[in-house]
């Protein structure tokens, strides 16, 4: 057990290897919002409850996918 305490990566460090693959999925669902001609707020990609305003199906899955990755990150860390 002791080999797996050593093994855990710290939130920063998943959050940094995760880093670019956020980025990309936060800049192509503000790209589908504004093709779809609606606004994607920064709150929107936070909370849920703002999420649910958002009428892009396409920007909305994209918010989603990286909230994802933040969930899984959550999972490792606990």
């Amino acid at each position: 057990h002791s080999l797996l305490d050593r093994l855990a990566l710290t939130r920063e460090t998943l959050t940094a290897l995760a880093k670019e693959q956020i980025a990309a999925l936060e800049e192509e669902a503000y790209s589908a919002a504004e093709e779809d001609g609606v606004e994607l707020t920064e709150e929107m990609l936070y909370d849920d409850d703002e999420l649910k305003k958002l009428r892009s199906p396409t920007a909305k899955e994209l918010v989603k996918a990286r909230n994802a990755i933040y969930a899984t990150i959550d999972k490792m860390v606990h």
